[in-house]
Order: C-alpha cells, then sequence, then structure tokens
C-alpha cells in the first residue's frame, strides 16, 4: 500500500488474516522524498516474475513541473535504481500492472481544458525498465469523453480459462 501526499510504502503479510495487523514501512530512497506533495508516488507494481522479479515499481503521477518526464524508480529486485518515463500530451500516471510476460502497462489519465477528459494504456517493456534510462513505450489504447470513459485510475490483468489476456481499468467516481 502506498500513501499519498505523504511519500511512503507499506507491506502487509499475505494473506492478511487479521485486518488489524499494521504494515511495514518499507525504507525508501531519499530521491522518493523529493516528489511534488500531491503528484508523488501513483502507479506501484510489484514485479513476480521475468527479468525483473522482486522488483517494486513506483511511478510518480507528474514530474517537478507540468511539462516535466515522470519520475521512476526501481526498489529492490536485481537493478534498483531510478528512471523517468516520457510525458506525453499532457497525461498523468495513475496505476501500473506487470503482464506475465514481465512488461508493465501503465495507466494514464488527462484533464485539460484544451484537450477534456482522457485516458490511456501504454506498454514500457521490461528491458527498457532500468537505472538512468528514459523510457517511452508504446499506446495500446487511447480514449477520450466520447468514449464514456470517467477519471479512470485503477488497472488490473488476469488470464481467463481461454488462456486470454483480459484487462480491467476502474474508475474512482
Amino acid at each position: 500500500m502506498a500513501t499519498e501526499r505523504y511519500h511512503a510504502i507499506y507491506a502487509y503479510p499475505y494473506p492478511l488474516g487479521d485486518l488489524r495487523t499494521p504494515g511495514r514501512a518499507l525504507d525508501l530512497p531519499p530521491a522518493l522524498q523529493t516528489l511534488r506533495h500531491n503528484k508523488g508516488m501513483e502507479a506501484v507494481a510489484y514485479a513476480n516474475d521475468g527479468p525483473l522479479a522482486g522488483t517494486l515499481v513506483v511511478i510518480s503521477e507528474r514530474g517537478q513541473t507540468f511539462n516535466a518526464d515522470l519520475p521512476g524508480f526501481l526498489l529492490g529486485g536485481p537493478t534498483p535504481g531510478t528512471f523517468t518515463v516520457l510525458r506525453q500530451d499532457s497525461y498523468d500516471a495513475t496505476d501500473a500492472v506487470f503482464l506475465d510476460t514481465g512488461d508493465l502497462l501503465l495507466l494514464e489519465r488527462r484533464f485539460t481544458l484544451r484537450h477534456g477528459i482522457g485516458m490511456r494504456v501504454r506498454l514500457l517493456p521490461a528491458s527498457e525498465l532500468k537505472p538512468g534510462a528514459l523510457v517511452v513505450g508504446r499506446v495500446l489504447l487511447e480514449a477520450g469523453f466520447s468514449d464514456q470513459i470517467d477519471n479512470m485510475e485503477g488497472i488490473a490483468v488476469h488470464r481467463n480459462a481461454a488462456g486470454e489476456t483480459i484487462l480491467t481499468i476502474i474508475s474512482d467516481d
């Protein structure tokens, strides 16, 4: 679990038997503490498998300015460090999830007076998620207000009985 406004991540035992069990605060790099107050840790995903197995990936909602690239952090795993995600078209990061290939899906949203509301899903290859990298990825899905979307904040992935990858995107409203 990550917190907003106060930069912290808490680990809980799995499965969680007692809801009163306190979380254990993770040690975070000092650079993570420099993120903007309410535009900091937003997309948090854990790599169970693949080249980044054991890595917690954190991507900031926004950079230090409106047009700045998004700071990213690789916590633990084989190659800890920082990277950035290219900010494009006024989109902010809202969530992320790993595919079983090891690649990362980044959910982004946009709300501006010029562009209106929008959401998109970008594929960030595992091979590009490394310290010092500027990650671009590729857009898999983009939708706007005419597609009846809302403030899309969550993304999950699973495989159905037929082996198809199912992507679920949810709104916070």
